[in-house]
């Protein structure tokens, strides 16, 4: 019986909009400056790059920070590491509750044909495309995308996509929902690269995003941590092309709750 009762409550929980037991903007991210608050505030985006695991200045407090640094412990440091923050006021956000939330970030297909700003050629240009689960990494066949009737404590699944610059790629994708927010990590299970060139060996390029709801609205951390090779360094901005498939993620994931109902 008690049991049931514990269950029937965080179902009620679950259903309750996220504003209605959320923090406040400076609880979720306590390590920003005036500066990076006031940025975000103003609707742009507040980014660092960091010198090593300890220097992540802006990592959410609670689980989701544990989680996000346990997940990136994997190497002692990274040679590219950047972390940023980001705000959404709730005028912008329809009201909509954390499993639909869930479920939105589930539609992981939806990431198909996001895009970036090419400077080289002047105009948006897809970035991933093809994104679609799979059984394992190097897998093509395709799975339908996950669909929750509540809150899993975690979700580990493997995804195939298509990269601009580096074709087939695999990554290994978390959706956690256990914390005040939900916790969307991707790693690279498979090495990437260009022809023969290695870009980055298996488990050495990370994107790890936590998406907070507050009193305000929706705080976004994400950081970016990648360990590129050498050859590949010196062929191409690596800074920049870790920033932009950062910064692509981020937007799909905001522009995906921005519709969550």
């Amino acid at each position: 019986m008690a049991k049931a009762r514990i269950k029937f409550l965080a179902l009620i929980l679950a259903a309750l909009p996220l504003s209605l037991h959320a923090q406040g903007l400076r609880q979720a991210l306590p390590g920003l400056d005036a500066d990076a608050l006031a940025s975000i505030v103003s609707g742009a985006i507040a980014a660092r790059e960091a010198s090593g695991l300890e220097d992540l200045r802006w990592l959410p407090p609670g689980s989701e920070g544990r989680q996000i640094a346990s997940s990136l412990s994997v190497r002692q440091t990274w040679p590219v590491l950047i972390e940023s923050a980001y705000f959404i006021p709730q005028a912008e956000l329809p009201p909509y509750l954390k499993l639909s939330a869930l479920n939105a970030l589930g539609a992981i297909s939806t990431l198909s044909g996001v895009t970036y700003f090419s400077h080289n050629r002047n105009r948006e240009t897809v970035l991933f495309d093809n994104v679609y689960r799979v059984e394992s990494a190097g897998g093509k066949k395709r799975l339908p995308d996950l669909s929750y009737a509540s809150l899993p404590r975690q979700e580990r699944f493997t995804i195939h996509l298509s990269d601009s610059n580096f074709g087939s790629c695999w990554y290994t994708v978390i959706l956690d929902a256990t914390g005040a927010g939900i916790r969307l990590s991707l790693s690279n299970a498979k090495p990437i690269g260009i022809a023969i060139v290695r870009a980055f060996s298996a488990e050495e390029l990370f994107m790890e995003l936590s998406l907070m709801p507050v009193a305000e609205g929706l705080a976004v951390y994400a950081v970016c941590a990648a360990a590129p090779a050498g050859l590949a360094s010196s062929m191409v901005d690596m800074y920049s092309a870790v920033l932009k498939r950062l910064d692509s993620v981020r937007g799909w994931a905001v522009g995906r709750l921005k519709q969550a109902r």
